[in-house]
């Protein structure tokens, strides 16, 4: 069972299945790959500094021949994300420095795969998804009219939508925001 809570206890675990993982053929490795990557991802985003510089010293001393180089493809797709966040991010200087070098090791172990993800995830931070607010006060009329309309009142429904549509289409909620104009 991991240790939510005892860090020591946490970096000590992970040492041993880095042990155990070099230590596995490539052919009995290969089919847990990716959920290894997804641990070790996690690993990278824990608040316990020896875990996370353990998790970052596996990518900075692999190589073509080892675990992590052979399956780097997989290590990139699961770790770039929270591996590129850390050097970034990260309260730590000598950890954002890791997660740096890091990178480069991955690029340097399959730079075609780790161009792909990193173009992937630049594309998703450069899209900004801005939700359009509902235009409510159109969507009561509408629920009264058709509300009407069903209780008997003698009007046309459609009509009568157009006419609050025509009438509320322009709608803007406030907002906090400034206006580029």
């Amino acid at each position: 069972k991991w240790p939510m809570t005892n860090g020591t206890k946490q970096h000590q675990i992970l040492e041993i299945l880095i042990i155990i993982f070099s230590k596995m053929s490539q052919e009995t490795f290969k089919p847990i790959s990716k959920r290894v990557f997804k641990f070790l991802a996690d690993c990278v985003l824990s608040n316990h500094s020896k875990l996370c510089e353990a998790t970052l010293d596996t990518w900075i001393n692999a190589d073509e021949k080892n675990w992590v180089g052979l399956n780097s493809r997989i290590g990139i797709k699961e770790m770039y994300e929270n591996v590129s966040t850390i050097s970034e991010k990260h309260w730590n200087s000598q950890i954002s420095t890791k997660a740096n070098l890091a990178l480069l090791t991955m690029n340097k172990l399959n730079k075609n795969a780790f161009q792909k993800i990193k173009l992937y995830y630049k594309q998703l931070k450069s899209q900004k998804f801005r939700e359009k607010p509902p235009n409510t006060t159109q969507k009561a009329w509408n629920l009264i009219a058709q509300t009407a309309c069903a209780m008997g009142a003698n009007f046309d429904l459609n009509e009568k939508m157009g006419e609050f549509r025509e009438l509320f289409h322009n709608e803007k909620r406030l907002t906090l925001e400034t206006s580029r104009f």
